[in-house]
């Protein structure tokens, strides 16, 4: 079994009780994930294998991108198969810190190539729900 430590405290920020619901929610859902236990300002995902799925290495840096976290307690299950998920993530956390939040949901968009034309308001941006 291998084992990965998710900083808490004031490197994940949940904004209200259901944000903080969806993210262990969603980090128990991701394929091989055993047991999730918080240790001081850490949280310890054991995993099945060292072994990781690309499709679930894709949720786990989707959620590190989504909750603002740094990937390098990801780096240990980086293989040349998933390395492109990495490339994506970096930059869009340095979009994300350097331009901010609209940045990033754009980006985020182009990667996806779809720009949910609903969702953009009369000046471009994301329009409140």
């Amino acid at each position: 079994m291998a084992s990965l430590l998710i900083p808490q405290g004031f490197s994940c920020i949940y904004w209200s009780q259901l944000d903080e619901a969806a993210f262990f929610s969603w980090l128990e859902a991701i394929p091989g994930v055993v047991r999730v236990v918080g240790v001081g300002n850490e949280l310890v995902v054991t995993l099945r294998s060292s072994r990781i799925s690309f499709a679930a290495m894709r949720e786990l840096i989707a959620l590190h991108v989504r909750y603002n976290l740094t990937l390098r307690g990801l780096a240990q299950f980086k293989t040349p198969k998933n390395k492109a998920l990495f490339k994506v993530a970096g930059r869009r956390q340095y979009v994300n810190r350097s331009r901010g939040l609209r940045s990033n949901y754009r980006i985020e968009c182009r990667v996806n190539h779809k720009l949910p034309s609903s969702s953009v308001g009369a000046r471009g941006t994301h329009a409140e729900r």
